[in-house]
């Protein structure tokens, strides 16, 4: 059996695994049953149950963690997210891991890992695109695209998510 590395497509040559391993995690059983975590994670009102239904789909979520209604996490390569202590994802926010416009011209899709440290805000409406890192202490405001890693301790806002007024302190 031939199998390609990741690693080609990902910027991160350290975080590289097996596609076949990504085809069998996601075999067509599994795919039903993650659509309907995902159903069912939309009309749980307690935010720590969707925190484990997201544990169950792969995902690595930290203690005391929130997440709002309508959170959209990549299904492909759930496995790839992680996400600290003490984090707030509010309602409608997109968390891809993977990026397939690439296959329009007949390139690899981007794949790359997604880590929310701890203490961290995103809000309502943002997408976080693959291959990125949120700091530990900072704030992403509605509706950002954040496409580039984001520092510790800062505010980032935009589209694309730029940081504003360096690092914050709470008085």
């Amino acid at each position: 059996m031939v199998t390609k590395k990741l690693c080609n497509i990902c910027s991160n040559t350290n975080k590289c695994f097996d596609i076949s391993i990504a085809c069998q995690i996601n075999g067509p059983l599994k795919k039903i049953f993650f659509w309907l975590l995902d159903i069912i994670r939309d009309f749980i009102p307690f935010s720590s149950w969707r925190s484990k239904i997201l544990n169950i789909q792969g995902v690595k979520v930290g203690k005391n963690v929130f997440i709002g209604r309508g959170v959209v996490i990549d299904r492909v390569v759930p496995h790839l997210i992680s996400i600290g202590n003490n984090a707030v994802i509010t309602d409608r926010v997109i968390v891809l891991t993977h990026d397939s416009s690439h296959l329009i011209r007949g390139q690899q899709p981007k794949v790359g890992p997604i880590k929310i440290e701890s203490n961290v805000f995103i809000g309502v409406n943002s997408v976080i695109l693959p291959g990125v890192t949120i700091g530990h202490n900072s704030i992403i405001g509605a509706g950002s695209i954040v496409n580039k890693n984001i520092p510790p301790n800062v505010k980032a806002v935009g589209n694309p998510a730029r940081v504003i007024n360096g690092e914050w302190n709470e008085a």
